[in-house]
């Protein structure tokens, strides 16, 4: 029994597996940068993070469309890239890289702290008496007694949201879905689901034009 590829790299027409290699290895330092995001303590690094990420899967997409753009795979890359167009989340990572690039407007904003201040049940608060105010190192209120028992109180740390982004004249909100389904459009979770698209189309690839076991 021997393994083979159905189509071997370097010849015209053919697939390129250098390439698809190539955008594995790419993958991998996108999940690296991800895990770091997850345990990022800073909101500049996180930014920063998020932009490294922008980068690395702008190249895993290049060396994909590299290893498909010819010979049997061709209409399955072509469907590939159509569909990272019409998705309103790929579309939008893809975007972003391209402002990150060669724009000097950030694509990310920062979230400074604060208080959430919520119901316990319903959706309105009533206070006969609020106050709320920030020593400098501390925010604090104070409401009466009554109000207090409806209420939740919780602290929001700082923390930076997708901006806004454009290029040329063409402008790109943050994403609200991803292949038909609901998102949190939050840095760490777009760039999970970015790298499972990949993974998946990856996978798909293998299963479709890889090593046949003969």
């Amino acid at each position: 029994m021997g393994i083979h590829r159905r189509n071997e790299q370097g010849t015209r027409g053919t697939i390129n597996w250098r390439a698809f290699d190539a955008a594995k290895d790419r993958l991998r330092i996108a999940e690296t940068k991800v895990t770091a995001m997850r345990a990022a303590n800073d909101i500049s690094l996180l930014a920063g993070l998020w932009e490294e990420f922008l980068t690395v899967q702008q190249q895993v997409f290049l060396r994909l469309r590299k290893a498909f753009e010819q010979g049997p795979a061709r209409a399955w890359w072509s469907n590939v890239d159509i569909e990272r167009r019409a998705d309103e989340m790929l579309q939008y990572v893809m975007q972003a890289r391209h402002a990150n690039e060669h724009n000097i407007d950030n694509v990310t904003k920062a979230e400074p702290s604060h208080l959430l201040i919520r119901p316990k049940e319903g959706n309105q608060l009533t206070f006969k008496h609020f106050i709320a105010y920030n020593t400098g190192q501390v925010s604090m209120v104070s409401m009466d007694r009554e109000a207090a028992a409806k209420t939740v109180i919780s602290f929001v740390p700082a923390n930076i949201v997708l901006a806004q982004v454009h290029d040329r004249n063409n402008y790109y909100d943050p994403p609200t879905s991803h292949l038909g389904q609901p998102i949190e459009a939050t840095p760490i979770r777009v760039a999970e689901l970015t790298i499972s698209y990949l993974a998946n189309k990856m996978t798909e690839a293998q299963a479709n034009f890889g090593p046949s076991v003969t």
